[in-house]
């Protein structure tokens, strides 16, 4: 195992550990875990969506360079699972605010529904544009 482990909170689980760090969190745990990178010093560098046919999939994109609490570099990835039947995960828009417009993004085209965001409205899509257009049927 990657010692990248080592600086994750305990509740997630490790999914894929070469080339990068891939690891699974719960979505009731998203914001403890996103506070938990912070508190290491792991730079946010995006959030990215899909739907895998099942569920809606959510990923934090996390980097950090030799020097910041740890003796690599690299990067992790928190990925949380959505199931379609309740979309809904809290927002981590307050705690890093570069994901408020990634949130409304991901709303927008999967609509995974950001519990707690202040402005949860369209970004790029018109009013009348169907809903959720990266979603599978």
């Amino acid at each position: 195992m990657s010692s990248l482990a080592r600086y994750l909170p305990p509740f997630v689980t490790i999914e894929k550990d070469k080339p990068q760090l891939m690891a699974v969190c719960p979505r009731e745990k998203i914001r403890e875990a996103v506070e938990h990178m912070v508190k290491q010093n792991f730079r946010f560098v995006t959030m990215t969506g899909y739907d895998d046919g099942q569920n809606l999939v959510v990923i934090y994109h996390f980097a950090f360079h030799p020097g910041q609490n740890v003796p690599e570099k690299g990067t992790i990835h928190l990925k949380v699972v959505v199931p379609k039947s309740d979309p809904k995960i809290p927002t981590v828009s307050d705690i890093l605010p570069p994901a408020f417009l990634y949130e409304r993004e991901i709303w927008e085209f999967l609509g995974v529904v950001f519990e707690g965001h202040p402005r949860l409205e369209h970004l790029f899509l018109t009013e009348d544009y169907p809903k959720h257009p990266l979603r599978k049927s």
